[in-house]
């Protein structure tokens, strides 16, 4: 009896892991403009910064995608992908395409030196793009997940952000801020900011 017990509890701790590494849905998709070229994309319940691999069912065509964003519970929208996914996956122009999500299960990466990062302050140019619901960046080199401070230099205004995803490294432009982000920030189009790593 009690190995039975002792199994029929490991098939329910074992389980649900097993499951959580191969997470696979289909369902109506749909896709909307996005300036930012990064593969962005939105869901009710997954957590920001998961990685989907996303499969038009009427083409075969593949793309792998950052959740980054939220759509409505009711909405009856398997996933909602960003302008640059849809070209990818050769979505229809309808709106609405049949689509297969996979959840790619997070690597855990070995602890790395990470000092010059916490040192990190720069100043430099922030562009505002019209999507993101979260306090989030594009940062040419911080890794994804790094916690930063902003400070607009144009009207004081602070707020931290996380490093969503990578930007091209460029004069005119040192990092993207997300719509709710630069409203935090007081930023119409395009700021000067000095950026500063949070100590983890």
């Amino acid at each position: 009896m009690k190995k039975a017990s002792f199994l029929c509890l490991s098939l329910l701790i074992i389980m649900p892991c097993f499951a959580q590494q191969r997470m696979v849905f289909e369902g109506m998709g749909s896709w909307y403009n996005a300036r930012n070229p990064a593969l962005m994309a939105s869901h009710p319940r997954l957590p920001f910064g998961t990685q989907l691999r996303v499969t038009n069912l009427e083409n075969d065509k593949q793309v792998t995608v950052k959740i980054g964003g939220r759509i409505h519970e009711n909405s009856g929208i398997l996933v909602d992908v960003a302008s640059p996914a849809a070209n990818a996956l050769q979505m229809n122009q309808l709106g609405w395409t049949r689509l297969r999500i996979e959840v790619i299960p997070r690597v855990v990466k070995p602890l790395v030196n990470r000092t010059t990062d916490r040192d990190l302050v720069q100043e430099g140019k922030a562009m505002r793009i019209d999507e993101g619901a979260q306090l989030t960046i594009g940062h040419p080199s911080l890794p994804e997940g790094s916690r930063v401070m902003i400070k607009n230099l144009d009207n004081g205004q602070e707020a931290p952000a996380t490093v969503m995803y990578r930007i091209r490294a460029s004069r005119s432009r040192l990092i993207e801020v997300s719509d709710a982000l630069g409203l935090r920030l007081g930023i119409d189009d395009s700021a000067n900011v000095r950026i500063e790593s949070i100590a983890e």
